[in-house]
């Protein structure tokens, strides 16, 4: 159970390096900002009162911003990106209008407008098409009736601020210091002083508002220019780097008309290329002063290229068979390559291949789920020209290749696939037969599936068959006999029984015997289907920060198992879980596990409330007071009773369900809360029997934990014992607890993983249906 639906399909703009919304400890600081907030609360609400508004607009303004799952929700549809941020935004501005004032109309808006129209690559984040659209219509309903408020045009607002700070969210990132806490209040100020355009101006430049330039963070690169006031030996030795043949040449491919190709290989990351040799004043990197090639640097830099097909890339995509070839005639001396072209394809190499093992070959973001998990910049050109100083390139890529052992561990596994295909295993096929194929039966079909399952398992056959006492729906159906007396190859006995149900627990399956549709289609998956599995969850973990720090929980949705590791990435417990369904999936994210609730009040979900519980309420208003809920409206609690509920549905519901701690309670005796945008939370239930299940895809999006108070002991000891928990939940008072040691959550999807207990890979079920997406983009 969840406080707010998450969508499958919700786009959020980030850089590719993985931009979310906020950091953890922004959370805390909004937590706060809000319990002040809530002081001034009728002040607020006293002054719009006062001015003739809506007397509760700032509860409009909240519900818009903040329940989206609603479908009615004018934001359903297009996702708003920064709530937290707007937010704070309408609260200090006391949810009055911020892009349009009497004065002059809609001044702001045009201002604003021109700006955005300028970031192309943003056009459907700022809601620009919307706006506009939006904008056409108040000009010609509201603006001559003189209608302006909350109630009717808020939309647009809301949407023009959101698009606002979305644009300066993205230009702060590379920001030394930025704050985003601080975007609303500098917006408002640049929107009270008229000078929007000196605020994205200043950001554009890499300089947070109010602070001199950083030229460290500056995203353009640049030609060297002497200093001002630079001698005349200062300025002859940058002229002469201007002059150089290095210079014009690594220019070319950054100043139109763009040089695409070098050596008949296309340039493929011309602005790296570019911020590499500027640092170093444009001097050769991979050839000494006398222009001879640096053998070392350059074999290391081949290594890693004609071996990262075992990282799961192809080595063809970064010039590794011109460089193979260009370098032969080097060291034979043939036919050697134009230095300086050669010298620029070699770190055009490194740099591709360096991004393509830290950030991934695909970008996270063009996907069509939202894939939220911070990373720290890297600057690579800065890495490679340090590690290049040292004479070790090797160090380069190591660096940046994802450091959890999993990623070795599928590394180890992809060879391991690889090998069989060069050995010309093809996985014989089960035919599908007349129904379902299970133990004990006689059937032609079961050869078949010996052959398939010994290409991976051991399988016994030269031995008398054991049957099973089969159900008696199987004697019923199928005429079965004592044991053969001689081994039957067509008789799925015990033996078999047991390596089919080892098949089915490793693709995540019920682990019954019974040779169903889902069996019978990952039976005949090919070895080259394996493959595939296998490199696009190894690209999943270079979207993943390289270090996830030195205790952590994990969450793999496709397993629905949680892992708690210590330092080292020690695996100290397990759990199962039950997450997201289909139609309402768990958010894919990162987050600092930050406190504990025993005996939680449930906050039933507006989606639960209208869709589920609204329909019981109308043929029964005791429903509530059954399962010990109590209902509020903006007055404070009221009588089930005294609403006539056949006059409410989703689109006038204006109430909140609340459900009191208990057995009955939806989240049971305790939850887990690292805050997020999402409002998922980790939570005991009541009911128990879905953890029974090999798939486990059924909540609201929240993520539903097996003997979670064992998960709470772990986590508060040594400061509370397991009695001392035992008796706080005893006594059933909602009691909150601080986590000693906060420690980060990942809600991750990984359908390939190397299972620490066995050392044997799982090829788990795509649930969500994702990885056929990031296949085909792969």
């Amino acid at each position: 159970m969840c406080y707010k639906k998450t969508r499958q399909n919700s786009t959020h703009p980030k850089n590719y390096k993985g931009m979310r919304l906020l950091k953890p400890e922004f959370h805390v600081k909004i937590v706060l900002f809000f319990a002040a907030f809530l002081t001034f609360w009728p002040l607020a609400t006293a002054q719009a009162q006062k001015s003739g508004k809506p007397a509760n607009l700032c509860g409009m303004v909240f519900d818009l911003i903040l329940n989206t799952d609603d479908e009615d929700n004018p934001f359903f549809d297009e996702p708003l990106n920064q709530p937290d941020l707007l937010t704070l935004f309408y609260t200090q501005r006391n949810c009055t209008p911020a892009w349009y004032n009497p004065t002059d109309s809609f001044a702001r808006y045009r201002q604003m407008h021109t700006i955005l129209q300028e970031q192309s690559y943003l056009f459907s984040e700022l809601h620009i098409e919307k706006t506009e659209a939006r904008y056409a219509e108040i000009e010609s309903i509201y603006l001559p009736i003189g209608l302006f408020y909350f109630d009717e045009t808020g939309e647009f607002d809301i949407m023009v601020s959101d698009a606002a700070l979305t644009l300066a969210y993205n230009l702060s990132r590379p920001i030394t210091g930025s704050q985003p806490l601080q975007l609303p209040v500098m917006l408002e100020e640049a929107l009270e002083k008229g000078t929007l355009e000196t605020f994205y101006r200043q950001l554009e430049q890499g300089r947070w508002p109010g602070k001199k330039p950083d030229a460290a963070v500056a995203d353009t690169v640049k030609a060297p220019l002497p200093p001002a006031g630079a001698d005349k030996t200062t300025a002859k030795l940058q002229q002469q780097v201007n002059d150089s043949a290095l210079y014009k040449l690594v220019m070319s491919l950054t100043t139109p008309p763009r040089k695409n190709t070098l050596l008949g290989d296309m340039v493929l990351n011309p602005d790296l290329v570019a911020e590499f040799y500027r640092r170093s004043n444009f001097t050769a990197a991979w050839h000494n002063s006398a222009l001879k090639p640096d053998a070392t640097t350059i074999e290391q830099l081949l290594k890693a290229l004609n071996t990262a097909a075992d990282e799961g890339l192809e080595p063809t995509q970064y010039h590794a068979t011109k460089i193979n070839t260009l370098w032969n005639a080097v060291k034979t001396g043939s036919a050697p390559p134009d230095t300086y072209p050669f010298e620029v394809l070699l770190t055009d190499a490194a740099l591709h291949y360096g991004a393509h093992l830290n950030w991934g070959r695909v970008n996270p973001n063009t996907m069509p789920f939202r894939w939220d998990f911070e990373r720290e910049p890297t600057n690579l050109p800065a890495m490679l020209q340090t590690d290049m100083g040292k004479k070790n390139v090797a160090e380069f890529f190591n660096k940046l290749k994802p450091q959890h052992p999993q990623y070795q561990q599928l590394k180890n596994a992809l060879a391991e696939y690889r090998q069989k295909l060069a050995d010309g295993i093809a996985y014989p096929i089960v035919p599908e037969g007349a129904g379902a194929l299970k133990p004990g039966m006689r059937d032609n079909r079961v050869a078949a599936l010996r052959l398939r399952l010994a290409e991976e398992y051991l399988v016994p056959q030269n031995q008398f068959n054991d049957l099973l006492n089969p159900a008696d729906t199987l004697k019923s159906k199928n005429k079965l006999t004592a044991a053969d007396s001689t081994f039957n190859n067509n008789l799925y006995d015990k033996q078999l029984l047991a390596v089919v149900k080892l098949f089915q627990q490793h693709h995540g399956l019920e682990p019954d015997g019974v040779i169903g549709r889902q069996t019978l289609l990952l039976l005949n998956a090919s070895v080259t289907d394996q493959i595939d599995q296998i490199l696009i969850n190894l690209e999943k973990w270079r979207w993943l920060p390289n270090y996830l720090g030195d205790k952590y929980l994990l969450v793999n949705i496709p397993s629905f198992l949680l892992r708690v590791y210590e330092p080292g990435n020690s695996l100290v417990l397990t759990k199962r879980v039950v997450t997201g369904a289909v139609d309402t999936p768990t958010p894919l994210f990162s987050e600092q596990l930050l406190f504990i609730e025993f005996n939680p009040l449930w906050g039933v979900p507006f989606s639960i409330a209208t869709k589920e519980i609204l329909p019981k309420l109308k043929r029964n208003p005791g429903y509530l007071n059954a399962h010990d809920m109590e209902l509020y409206s903006g007055e404070g609690k009221i009588n089930p009773y005294k609403v006539n509920w056949a006059n409410v549905s989703a689109k006038n519901f204006r109430y909140t369900i609340r459900q009191k701690p208990g057995d009955n309670n939806a989240l049971g005796v305790v939850k887990f809360l690292f805050p997020n945008q999402y409002d998922v939370y980790l939570h005991d239930t009541p009911s128990k029997s879905l953890f029974a299940n090999a798939q486990r895809a059924y909540s609201h999006g929240c993520i539903r934990l097996e003997k979670p108070l064992e998960l709470a002991e772990y986590l508060l000891s040594p400061d509370f014992s397991p009695q001392k928990i035992a008796d706080i939940v005893a006594k059933g008072k909602n009691k909150r607890l601080y986590i000693p040691e906060p420690r980060s959550i990942y809600i991750l999807y990984f359908t390939a993983w190397v299972e620490e207990t066995d050392n044997a890979i799982y090829f788990y079920p795509d649930v969500y249906g994702r990885d056929k997406n990031l296949l085909y983009q792969f």
